[in-house]
């Protein structure tokens, strides 16, 4: 410290490695997690923005499950070439992190709302999220859990997308 100051100790620090610092990792639970993405132009094509939220709704749901969360309220937006936003805010009746019945609701809403516009962008956000859901005593979706639940385990261990749904390997044409 005498030669190049407190500074220059410091740096000596940080080339090493070390940080005489605590590191500070106090940090609130997210509220809301999403995805969205710009669209290559000129899309039109209904089968291909459907591929688009689909690839969305996949890494959120994905996301999800990776980080234990579950959501009964998601909003699904588009954009529309002269920048009007079309969004709507969609209940599903059990909260879940499986991206089936959210892929029928956002189906539901591209027909409410798409009236064969230029479409830049979409977004899938999943809004009031928690850590724990309620048990529904009905449930029928096992098998898509333990499917799930394998696809995450082999794509952890291997890549992001090594085994994936095909509606989100390439758009339909």
């Amino acid at each position: 410290t005498q030669k190049y100051g407190v500074t220059g100790a410091r740096i000596w620090l940080m080339c090493q490695g070390l940080d005489p610092s605590n590191v500070k990792h106090n940090y609130r639970n997210a509220k809301t997690m999403g995805h969205g993405k710009i669209l290559p132009p000129n899309i039109k094509d209904k089968n291909i923005i459907l591929y688009y939220f689909a690839h969305m709704v996949a890494k959120l749901m994905r996301r999800m499950r990776v980080n234990n969360f579950y959501s009964d309220y998601f909003l699904i937006a588009m954009r529309a070439k002269n920048k009007k936003w079309f969004k709507d805010k969609v209940k599903l009746t059990i909260s879940n992190n499986s991206q089936h019945g959210l892929m029928n609701l956002v189906k539901l809403f591209i027909e409410k709302n798409w009236h064969s516009d230029c479409i830049t962008q979409v977004q899938i956000t999943a809004l009031r999220l928690c850590s724990s859901k309620q048990i529904d005593i009905l449930d029928s979706n096992c098998k898509v859990k333990r499917l799930n639940r394998v696809i995450d385990a082999i794509n952890t261990k291997y890549d992001n997308n090594c085994i994936t749904y095909a509606r989100i390997i390439s758009p339909i044409e």
